[in-house]
């Protein structure tokens, strides 16, 4: 009787986690809920005129890895661009194809867990410049980075919202894979290499189709 107990326990269990699995997996896909400036529409800085495809182009940071861990590629930066009180915002959203956690046996739990929760394996961070309407520089940029004291394979990072005010920065502005989850900083390592992808505007598709709500957005400030 005690094992036939055990073994309801566990079935019970299984399906409880199957059924939130499966509630995560189809649930969270929702469009976006602000506004964003279609890539196509022009916008004038300091008397020239370009789309707002070009402009992000322009001010588009340059990410790096660590030369000395484990390389993830990244597939493509998306961006998405917000204009709130004489301020643009040009959100740039790195998606690497895969996160590989440092514990062999959680990283099978925490891929499954990414696929259900966000709709796949990508890791998709944010990177938000703040560009002063009038003169077009770049007055901030905020991010998610790790404590000083957390090593790049730590189980478990925790996410620190950063938001640096700068004073006319040179471009691009660079920023460095700080964790093995993708949690960035613009402190360089010894050794660094640059992660190139294409850059496409963010689409409605992909929004919802990854599940941006739930993943990194847009710091306005």
């Amino acid at each position: 009787m005690k094992t036939l107990r055990k073994l309801r326990w566990i079935l019970g269990a299984f399906v409880l986690l199957v059924g939130v699995l499966m509630g995560a997996r189809f649930s969270g896909g929702v469009p976006r809920s602000f506004p964003v400036i279609p890539p196509y529409e022009h916008l004038t800085f300091v008397g020239q005129t370009k789309t707002a495809a070009a402009w992000a182009a322009i001010y588009q940071p340059e990410v790096y890895a660590d030369a000395k861990r484990p390389r993830e590629p990244i597939e493509a930066i998306w961006f998405q661009i917000q204009h709130k009180k004489g301020v643009y915002y040009f959100t740039y959203h790195p998606v690497w194809a895969d996160e590989t956690h440092p514990n062999a046996l959680a990283d099978v739990g925490y891929r499954i867990w990414r696929w259900a929760f966000y709709g796949a394996p990508s890791d998709i961070e944010a990177i938000t410049l703040r560009i002063e309407a009038k003169t077009g520089n770049v007055s901030g940029v905020a991010y998610e980075t790790a404590r000083l004291d957390v090593a790049y394979d730590a189980a478990k990072p925790e996410h620190v919202r950063v938001k640096e005010t700068l004073n006319a920065p040179l471009l691009p502005i660079l920023l460095y894979v700080r964790t093995w989850n993708h949690l960035l900083t613009r402190r360089s390592p010894k050794a660094a290499y640059a992660q190139k992808a294409r850059l496409e505007a963010l689409t409605e598709l992909h929004y919802v189709k990854y599940k941006m709500s739930r993943r990194a957005g847009p710091i306005i400030w």
